[in-house]
């Protein structure tokens, strides 16, 4: 859920929810891929059939791969909540702890395919933000990080 605080902070906790329901996503993902490697490959034996089948299998496995990957994300005890103020976003991806001051942040975007937040830097450096937190969805989310965006800048413009 969504904690405001009275010096205008905001806390956002992770949604273990979220994020095993993304991996069942890619598990159900991984299953396709293996089966339709199966069905090419007995559909059609020959070489290229193989090739195609063999790929599918590939790909099922790195999506299976990378369901046991959320699931153990899930599990983390250290998840942290993502923080934002007047000053500055924390949040956390993986075990990577992240801290961006508003004055460095260009622009806030979002990733329509992957449904990730965008967060580019005046120097350049792009960051991907999941979507995993409560209350929130990724346009959600999106608009809540430009509006501490834009709020920071204007701040700024009156100091």
């Amino acid at each position: 859920m969504t904690a405001a605080n009275g010096n205008g902070s905001t806390s956002l906790e992770v949604d273990r929810a979220a994020i095993r329901a993304i991996g069942r996503l890619r598990l159900a993902a991984g299953i396709a891929c293996a089966l339709a490697g199966a069905w090419i490959a007995l559909a059609s034996p020959g070489r290229l059939g193989w090739t195609i089948a063999i790929l599918g299998w590939l790909a099922g496995l790195g999506w299976t791969l990378a369901y046991r990957r959320s699931r153990k994300e899930a599990g983390r005890a250290d998840l942290a909540p993502m923080l934002l103020d007047a000053e500055r976003l924390r949040w956390s991806a993986g075990p990577h702890q992240h801290e961006l001051a508003w004055r460095e942040v260009a622009k806030v975007g979002i990733d329509e395919d992957r449904l990730e937040i965008q967060v580019c830097t005046h120097a350049g450096v792009q960051y991907r933000i999941q979507s995993i937190y409560r209350g929130v969805g990724a346009h959600d989310l999106a608009e809540l990080l430009e509006q501490y965006r834009i709020g920071a800048s204007q701040s700024a413009e009156w100091d």
